[in-house]
């Protein structure tokens, strides 16, 4: 097997798991994910920085993929500003959900749950006004509890590290959803 020519940096277990497995659907297989351990915050800490500068004396190329959580501008601003603070060589970069709209990888995976699944969220949906009716404060699930809450209602496995991405009764890897980063994943080869 080849080494890989590009090296994808994503947050955590579950975005490596999703990244990975959806990198062998396409059949690429010079792209490797590698996990961080958080946002793009988490580019500033020595280790990652290490990690990524190890990768390009290695010959690899650099990319990202990570949750552009409120904001795609700021997640890019802040992105920026690491880069030209700390000399990381990174060339290209992709935002969670879609590179376009705030999210994160969670708000993906609600977009690729099988179709026939999805009453799952609007139960929990109903369950979120439900709690609010209280007027007590109540937290329902958001994110990751979410993603929890739907894969206890499939019978799919909840643990991110394990979870099967590829077992089409419970995730639709041909989701439209998945055009955006199937392109950019893509685009890397």
């Amino acid at each position: 097997m080849m080494p890989p020519t590009w090296k994808v940096f994503v947050e955590g277990k579950a975005d490596r798991r999703f990244v990975s497995t959806l990198l062998t659907v396409l059949g690429i297989a010079n792209v490797e994910a590698e996990q961080i351990g958080g946002g793009v915050s988490h580019l500033k800490f020595d280790t990652v920085r290490n990690l990524l500068q190890r990768s390009i004396r290695e010959g690899c190329r650099v990319a990202t993929v990570l949750d552009a959580d409120e904001s795609v501008a700021a997640r890019r601003a802040e992105l920026e500003e690491i880069k030209s603070d700390l000399g990381l060589t990174i060339e290209q970069s992709f935002w969670l959900p879609n590179d376009v709209d705030p999210g994160c990888l969670e708000t993906l995976l609600e977009g690729v749950a099988v179709e026939g699944h999805h009453g799952v969220f609007s139960c929990l949906d109903q369950y979120v006004e439900c709690l609010d009716g209280f007027g007590r404060g109540y937290e329902g699930p958001t994110g990751k509890g979410r993603i929890y809450a739907y894969c206890e209602a499939v019978d799919a496995e909840r643990r991110e590290e394990q979870r099967d991405y590829m077992n089409d009764e419970h995730w639709d890897l041909n989701a439209s959803v998945l055009e955006p980063l199937r392109a950019f994943l893509g685009g890397l080869t």
